[in-house]
């Protein structure tokens, strides 16, 4: 989840908030809200 990314890297939930939709743009992740986490999924080629 993004809460388990912000632990993991250490860094602000604003930082892995814009690199996650970042890279949702992009079309390499998916994002699925699971109530109040966002569950982020590799997308697959």
């Amino acid at each position: 989840t993004q809460v388990e990314i912000e632990k993991e890297l250490d860094i602000p939930k604003a930082a892995v908030s814009r690199n996650v939709h970042s890279l949702e743009i992009k079309g390499l992740i998916e994002i699925e809200k699971i109530g109040m986490s966002n569950l982020i999924r590799l997308k697959k080629p």
